[in-house]
């Protein structure tokens, strides 16, 4: 989702020496993203079966109308033994609904192939500057312990300590992009 060049570059590094560890942070910044929206973003091929019911739409799983979906691979095949293809002029998307224009969905327990793309073919830019503040709060050292209470006398004061709180930066567009999981 982001490169390690361009981390170097966010957090103004410009040697080699710490480039191990700007990965692990890169891809534990990653991780965190597609763990807290619950997929990933990345463009990607999908085939799911679906079972018909004789009707003139078909409900889709977890699709949802504002993700990316497109492609010039994407097709709809019915029937097991013989497939008919499905011309994608023939179906129109409502929702996460199909619309068989010209036609029914037949009855049949997995008897409808529908392959799409979905995702992004570049990272959004809200998406990167999520990650990179992430990648910063890590790479900082932000959350380690820290001072929690001191006492001079009868004077005492007390500290926040540990904070594990990710930065709101990377909170906002997580609720972004959770919406398409």
């Amino acid at each position: 989702m982001i490169t390690l060049q361009e981390l170097k570059i966010f957090l103004g590094v410009s040697d080699t020496s710490q480039d191990d560890k700007l990965r692990q942070i890169k891809d534990s910044a990653e991780a965190i993203f597609e763990s807290q929206i619950g997929g990933t973003l990345t463009k990607e091929v999908v085939t799911e079966k679906y079972s018909g019911d004789n009707e003139q739409t078909l409900i889709l799983n977890g699709v949802n109308p504002s993700f990316p979906a497109y492609g010039t691979d994407s097709f709809i095949k019915i029937g097991r033994e013989t497939q008919e293809l499905v011309e994608i002029s023939d179906i129109e998307v409502d929702n996460q609904t199909l619309i068989y224009v010209n036609g029914l969905f037949p009855c049949g327990i997995k008897n409808i192939e529908v392959k799409y793309t979905k995702g992004f073919a570049e990272t959004p830019n809200d998406v990167k500057q999520a990650l990179f503040s992430l990648a910063g709060t890590i790479y900082t050292g932000a959350g380690k312990e820290s001072l929690t209470s001191e006492s001079i006398g009868d004077y005492s004061v007390s500290y926040g300590g540990k904070s594990k709180a990710h930065p709101q930066l990377f909170i906002s567009a997580v609720n972004s992009y959770k919406q398409f999981f």
